[in-house]
Protein backbone atom coordinates (compact mmCIF):
# COMPACT_ATOMS: atom_id res chain seq x y z
CA UNK A 1 0.00 0.00 0.00
CA UNK A 2 1.55 2.72 -1.19
CA UNK A 3 1.84 5.81 1.09
CA UNK A 4 -0.47 8.76 1.13
CA UNK A 5 -0.23 12.66 2.51
CA UNK A 6 -2.47 13.03 5.63
CA UNK A 7 -5.05 15.95 4.14
CA UNK A 8 -7.40 18.20 6.52
CA UNK A 9 -9.97 16.02 5.39
CA UNK A 10 -8.49 12.85 6.28
CA UNK A 11 -7.11 14.11 9.35
CA UNK A 12 -11.00 15.55 10.61
CA UNK A 13 -12.24 11.82 9.55
CA UNK A 14 -9.80 10.00 11.49
CA UNK A 15 -10.69 12.27 14.54
CA UNK A 16 -13.90 12.42 14.29
CA UNK A 17 -14.27 7.94 14.42
CA UNK A 18 -11.31 8.41 17.37
CA UNK A 19 -14.55 10.52 19.07
CA UNK A 20 -16.89 8.47 18.36
CA UNK A 21 -15.25 5.32 19.93
CA UNK A 22 -14.15 6.72 22.51
CA UNK A 23 -17.69 8.01 23.34
CA UNK A 24 -19.12 4.42 22.88
CA UNK A 25 -16.57 3.19 25.11
CA UNK A 26 -17.13 5.50 28.00
CA UNK A 27 -20.89 5.25 27.31
CA UNK A 28 -20.62 1.66 27.59
CA UNK A 29 -18.64 1.78 30.95
CA UNK A 30 -20.57 4.39 32.37
CA UNK A 31 -23.85 2.55 32.06
CA UNK A 32 -22.69 -1.16 32.56
CA UNK A 33 -24.80 -2.81 35.57
CA UNK A 34 -23.70 -5.87 36.27
CA UNK A 35 -26.31 -8.16 37.93
CA UNK A 36 -25.00 -11.46 38.67
CA UNK A 37 -27.08 -13.55 40.88
CA UNK A 38 -25.32 -13.40 44.68
CA UNK A 39 -26.74 -15.73 46.21
CA UNK A 40 -28.58 -19.25 46.42
CA UNK A 41 -31.39 -19.19 49.27
CA UNK A 42 -32.82 -22.73 50.28
CA UNK A 43 -36.61 -22.71 50.92
CA UNK A 44 -38.36 -25.63 52.35
CA UNK A 45 -42.00 -26.01 51.47
CA UNK A 46 -45.47 -27.47 52.44
CA UNK A 47 -47.09 -29.05 49.27
CA UNK A 48 -50.49 -29.64 51.71
CA UNK A 49 -50.62 -26.11 53.02
CA UNK A 50 -48.74 -24.31 50.66
CA UNK A 51 -46.38 -22.12 53.19
CA UNK A 52 -42.49 -21.62 51.97
CA UNK A 53 -39.99 -21.09 54.79
CA UNK A 54 -36.98 -19.42 53.95
CA UNK A 55 -34.36 -21.63 55.54
CA UNK A 56 -32.05 -18.93 55.77
CA UNK A 57 -33.62 -16.71 57.88
CA UNK A 58 -36.22 -19.18 59.51
CA UNK A 59 -39.35 -17.42 58.39
CA UNK A 60 -41.92 -17.30 56.07
CA UNK A 61 -41.85 -16.70 52.53
CA UNK A 62 -44.30 -14.84 49.98
CA UNK A 63 -43.81 -18.11 47.51
CA UNK A 64 -46.26 -21.21 47.60
CA UNK A 65 -45.83 -24.68 46.32
CA UNK A 66 -49.32 -26.15 46.63
CA UNK A 67 -50.15 -30.04 46.18
CA UNK A 68 -53.07 -30.73 43.32
CA UNK A 69 -54.30 -33.61 44.78
CA UNK A 70 -57.41 -33.23 42.88
CA UNK A 71 -55.53 -33.16 39.39
CA UNK A 72 -53.66 -36.29 40.63
CA UNK A 73 -50.33 -37.32 42.97
CA UNK A 74 -47.81 -35.38 41.01
CA UNK A 75 -49.57 -32.40 40.08
CA UNK A 76 -48.22 -28.86 41.74
CA UNK A 77 -48.93 -25.55 41.62
CA UNK A 78 -45.99 -22.67 42.09
CA UNK A 79 -47.34 -19.21 42.79
CA UNK A 80 -44.58 -16.28 43.10
CA UNK A 81 -45.19 -12.83 43.90
CA UNK A 82 -44.83 -10.26 41.47
CA UNK A 83 -42.16 -8.43 43.84
CA UNK A 84 -39.66 -11.19 42.66
CA UNK A 85 -39.34 -9.36 38.81
CA UNK A 86 -38.34 -11.20 35.95
CA UNK A 87 -37.97 -14.45 37.07
CA UNK A 88 -37.79 -18.43 35.69
CA UNK A 89 -38.41 -21.20 37.36
CA UNK A 90 -38.09 -25.39 36.44
CA UNK A 91 -38.13 -28.68 38.18
CA UNK A 92 -35.09 -30.03 39.07
CA UNK A 93 -34.10 -33.85 38.84
CA UNK A 94 -33.94 -35.65 41.97
CA UNK A 95 -30.36 -37.54 40.66
CA UNK A 96 -28.10 -35.65 38.41
CA UNK A 97 -29.40 -31.80 40.00
CA UNK A 98 -30.01 -30.44 36.36
CA UNK A 99 -33.08 -28.90 35.17
CA UNK A 100 -36.22 -31.53 34.10
CA UNK A 101 -38.71 -29.59 32.72
CA UNK A 102 -39.21 -25.39 32.70
CA UNK A 103 -42.31 -24.26 34.48
CA UNK A 104 -44.20 -22.14 32.38
CA UNK A 105 -45.66 -19.26 34.67
CA UNK A 106 -48.90 -17.04 33.78
CA UNK A 107 -49.17 -13.39 35.36
CA UNK A 108 -52.52 -12.75 37.03
CA UNK A 109 -53.38 -9.63 39.47
CA UNK A 110 -49.75 -9.69 41.48
CA UNK A 111 -48.80 -13.65 40.96
CA UNK A 112 -46.94 -15.29 38.87
CA UNK A 113 -48.73 -18.70 38.84
CA UNK A 114 -46.98 -22.39 37.16
CA UNK A 115 -48.41 -25.99 37.35
CA UNK A 116 -45.96 -28.64 36.75
CA UNK A 117 -45.84 -32.11 37.36
CA UNK A 118 -43.08 -34.82 38.35
CA UNK A 119 -42.10 -37.67 35.95
CA UNK A 120 -44.50 -40.58 35.81
CA UNK A 121 -42.31 -42.70 37.05
CA UNK A 122 -42.13 -40.28 40.51
CA UNK A 123 -42.54 -42.46 43.78
CA UNK A 124 -42.63 -39.27 45.56
CA UNK A 125 -41.12 -35.76 45.97
CA UNK A 126 -38.03 -36.66 47.43
CA UNK A 127 -35.07 -35.17 45.87
CA UNK A 128 -37.01 -33.36 43.64
CA UNK A 129 -36.80 -29.34 43.74
CA UNK A 130 -38.00 -26.24 42.25
CA UNK A 131 -35.01 -23.87 41.26
CA UNK A 132 -36.44 -19.90 40.75
CA UNK A 133 -33.90 -18.07 38.86
CA UNK A 134 -34.48 -13.91 39.46
CA UNK A 135 -32.13 -11.06 38.32
CA UNK A 136 -30.33 -10.94 41.55
CA UNK A 137 -31.10 -14.36 43.96
CA UNK A 138 -31.45 -18.16 43.28
CA UNK A 139 -34.43 -19.59 45.45
CA UNK A 140 -34.13 -23.51 45.61
CA UNK A 141 -37.57 -24.86 46.67
CA UNK A 142 -38.01 -28.70 48.39
CA UNK A 143 -41.19 -30.03 49.49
Amino acid sequence: MAAQKLTKARLIQILFLLAVLITAFTWRTITYDQSEVTDEIAVNCQSDTGDCVDLSVNRQNEMRLFSLADKGGNQYRLVLPMSLGNMEASLISARNRESVTKIVLDTSNSFKIGDFSLPANAKNTSGYSVKVETEKMIYILSF
